[in-house]
């Protein structure tokens, strides 16, 4: 009897594990919008999921991954203040190539 709950318990612990990790692997940036479902996905597309961005920023060069981006689109996040007191909002972005296509997402910020 001990050892079947014991299993039970084991089991249960593992799903919600199991669970989390993909939560997270999908939702990596932030956890309301969905990276894969973003990526590959054009303009048009990913409105009608999660509505008007908040913010557009044309054109724009991205040393981190060494690519250009027609565009970048922005949904806001949150703000908070720095050590000095200052406002910053962070946002969570999204890189489009030339054909309108969603080829990046990250967490920005914009003091």
């Amino acid at each position: 009897m001990n050892k079947k709950i014991l299993l039970i318990v084991i089991i249960l612990i593992l799903l919600c594990a199991g669970l989390f990790y993909k939560f997270k692997s999908e939702h990596s940036v932030y956890w309301k919008y969905n990276d894969s479902k973003i990526i590959g996905h054009t303009y048009d597309e990913i409105i009608d999921a999660y509505g008007k961005f908040d913010y557009i920023w044309k054109p724009y060069y991205c040393s981190q991954n060494n690519m250009f981006s027609s565009y970048r689109a922005f949904y806001y996040i949150y703000k908070e203040e720095d050590m000095y007191g200052n406002s910053v909002k962070f946002y969570y972005a999204i890189y489009f190539d030339e054909n309108d296509r969603a080829v990046y997402v990250s967490l920005q910020y914009i003091p």
